[in-house]
């Protein structure tokens, strides 16, 4: 009887270790089609009900500039978390189509992985050299003590701070390769930040004017979405057709 019942919770165990859902690009909830409000997609459950508020909160204030979305995964199965955010962010169309202001954080516990992906426009702000730094300077502390929550909320302020133009870069500090960072060739002054955050406000203001003539032709059902969609008849959200530009940072702890 003894045996029988080791037996059993033996093979309870080992239904329970295959549960932990793999999720795929089509599978990711996309909490975006609910309202244009909505920046994050945590069906794993690693964030509060406050968390979340205040994400989507921090984010829509930057909505005009960055189409930034955050998204935290038990799991991807076997997939490269840097491919898979690719995908993902190509497959929902993240910011707008014509300026590519999009930007997903996409976290993946088993392969503790933290991918920072982000389409052309987003990286004349958010380049690839800073998304290193908001994740080794304010993310990783909170993530080696697996206080996921924190680090995503703290990195996401971080975000917000570099699309408003308010972003302090990190001086003394050593990189994630070990030599410091403050005279490295990364290093950007004050007013060149500003002058990025400049043009890029420019490009999209451009951007906003010059495609105002007309509808895209044969694409209406599955890409009208972002912004433009406030003005359609349905009352949910969705992306704006932006893509990829490739570029990020991959953080690992």
């Amino acid at each position: 009887m003894k045996r029988f019942f080791l037996l059993v919770v033996l093979i309870s165990l080992g239904f329970s270790s295959f549960s932990q859902k793999a999720w795929t690009v089509k599978t990711v909830p996309n909490t975006r089609l609910e309202s244009n409000d909505i920046h994050v997609s945590d069906p794993d459950g690693y964030l509060s009900d406050e968390a979340e508020q205040r994400i989507n909160a921090s984010l829509c204030t930057i909505r005009d500039t960055a189409d930034v979305f955050v998204v935290t995964l038990a799991s991807v199965g076997n997939e490269e978390p840097k491919h898979f955010a690719t995908e993902l962010f190509n497959y929902w169309g993240i910011g707008d189509a014509a300026t590519n202001n999009g930007v997903l954080l996409l976290f993946v516990e088993d392969q503790r992985a933290l991918e920072f992906e982000t389409g052309y426009g987003a990286e004349l702000a958010l380049t690839d050299a800073r998304c290193e730094k908001i994740f080794t300077h304010t993310i990783l502390p909170y993530f080696k003590a697996e206080d996921y929550e924190n680090g995503l909320l703290a990195g996401v302020d971080a975000i917000v701070e570099v699309f408003q133009g308010s972003y302090q870069e990190p001086s003394n500090l050593m990189s994630t390769s070990g030599r410091s960072e403050s005279g490295s060739g990364d290093e950007m002054s004050p007013w060149l930040t500003w002058l990025i955050v400049i043009i890029f406000v420019a490009i999209i203001v451009y951007a906003m004017f010059s495609k105002g003539g007309g509808s895209s032709s044969g694409s209406s059902s599955s890409s009208s979405g972002g912004w433009s969609s406030r003005s359609s008849g349905h009352s949910g959200g969705s992306f704006g057709g932006g893509h990829s530009g490739g570029g990020g940072y991959s953080g690992r702890w």
